[in-house]
């Protein structure tokens, strides 16, 4: 697949958009949002933040690991595994939308 095709079929906007017309109907201000604002919206991945969490468990992450967290989307599991195993994460993701600074911060500073 070229970067083409990826940028055609996973950077339409419509999940951004999504997201944050999902935090204007809660109530949420997009100029100062929360890591624990986007908790609900963050884990699009089979059983969700329980294979988060069980997952980061069995890799046994102390806080001195570096973690890659490739594919991140709007970073909740970097945001996760950084608060709970107190590690430096990177965060990263293909497509544009997700990568924005003004989603992406609290994934950077994980």
């Amino acid at each position: 697949m070229t970067d083409i095709q990826i940028e055609a079929q996973c950077s339409t906007g419509a999940s951004r958009q999504a997201i944050e017309q999902a935090l204007v109907a809660a109530g949420k201000d997009l100029g100062h949002l929360r890591p624990a604002d986007l908790a609900l919206l963050e884990d699009f991945h089979t059983m969700g933040r329980i294979a988060t969490a069980q997952l980061a468990g069995l890799a046994e992450i102390t806080p001195g690991d570096e973690v890659l967290d490739a594919g991140s989307g709007i970073g909740g599991t970097a945001r996760y595994v950084a608060k709970h195993s107190r590690c430096h994460v990177v965060a990263v993701d293909l497509t544009e939308e997700y990568c924005d600074r003004t989603m992406a911060q609290p994934a950077c500073r994980a």
